[in-house]
């Protein structure tokens, strides 16, 4: 998990980043959009800071999981399909800790505002490249009772398992498809609800 330990210490740098942003922010700021990208929530500007910590929560946890379980045949034989997905995961939620700075900057804006930047790009297109890079290994994934599609029939059938994945893989670089194309189509139209409905099609 070497890749998984470098986003950790990114993850850490990050922080540090976001600590200092913080520094410079007035005390209440902008902390959310609705689907029009419009200005609905106001809050603390240590909101900016806290995500900040997601991140490492995650990426730790990640590690102490593969440190406790690593001698469990049943968790290590997935460990190549982890040492992808537990990374994207990891630097998508790195990516993710720059929306509440994204709203937090915005100037002279008050409830009811537009925001004047593409939000939806910043979070919803990576939401939609995720889902597509972890769908790809989905049809990789060997059976177990954590990762991946688990369901009494699944669980119980090889069969089973492998074609559940494999169709649940396709279906999900789909879903991404259809994420990132709303996604820009709502840029190219400047109508943001395109992209949240983007997203709500590709998860369901």
């Amino acid at each position: 998990m070497k890749t998984l330990k470098i986003l950790l210490a990114l993850s850490f740098l990050n922080l540090i980043a976001l600590f200092f942003i913080t520094l410079g922010l007035p005390e209440r700021v902008p902390t959310h959009a609705n689907s029009n990208m419009v200005i609905d929530g106001y809050g603390s500007k240590w909101t900016v800071f806290i995500f900040g910590l997601l991140p490492i929560i995650i990426a730790l946890g990640m590690l102490i999981f593969r440190h406790v379980m690593n001698k469990k045949k049943i968790i290590t034989k997935n460990q190549k399909v982890e040492n992808i997905i537990f990374p994207l995961i990891t630097a998508f939620m790195i990516i993710s800790t720059w929306l509440p700075v994204s709203l937090a900057t915005q100037n002279n804006v008050a409830l009811g505002d537009r925001v004047n930047m593409p939000i939806d790009l910043i979070i919803i297109m990576p939401m939609g490249i995720l889902l597509i890079l972890i769908s790809n290994y989905f049809g990789v994934i060997k059976q177990n009772h954590w990762l991946g599609i688990r369901t009494p029939w699944t669980l119980s059938s090889q069969t089973v398992w492998t074609k559940t994945h494999r169709l649940g893989g396709f279906t999900g670089v789909i879903g991404g498809l259809i994420i990132c194309l709303f996604c820009a189509l709502g840029f190219i139209f400047k109508t943001p609800t395109l992209s949240f409905v983007g997203l709500v099609i590709g998860i369901t």
